[in-house]
């Protein structure tokens, strides 16, 4: 009975740290909205030490606001297609235009493209508006 209730704990555990972990993103994706991820996620979890698995989640649940940004959610307000996304979080990370377009193989001309789609669809008025309006909310 002892080892059932510790299963449950764990898989409880596991189950709490891909509630947050989903959040994150990976290349333009939300890790959640990707299943391969979740089950390679829920896995990794599972092979984890319970207590590794909680501290993970404590830090997860306390990260600044900031830390978490929402691009999907963001994305999915003004209809941004994967590649005007994939840029945003590049933005976001502080690369530029040009730099984004090295990161990805793409054309400086077609990131700059997606960089007017995305000023056009949000009304930004440049890039620093942009990623306010994105950390704002």
């Amino acid at each position: 009975m002892a080892d059932e209730d510790t299963g449950d704990k764990k898989d409880d555990a596991v189950e709490t740290f891909l509630t947050y972990a989903q959040l994150f993103e990976f290349d333009g994706e939300r890790l959640g909205d990707v299943p391969v991820w979740q089950e390679r996620m829920r896995d990794i979890a599972r092979q984890l030490p319970p207590d590794l698995v909680k501290g993970l989640t404590e830090r997860m649940r306390h990260a600044a606001p900031g830390e978490l940004t929402d691009y999907h959610a963001f994305s999915e307000r003004y209809g941004l297609t994967v590649s005007e996304k994939k840029l945003l979080v590049s933005l976001a990370g502080g690369f530029s235009v040009p730099d984004h377009a090295r990161r990805t193989g793409i054309s400086v001309n077609t990131a700059r493209v997606h960089m007017q789609n995305l000023l056009d669809k949000t009304g930004a008025g440049g890039q620093v508006d942009l990623i306010k309006m994105l950390l704002a909310g």
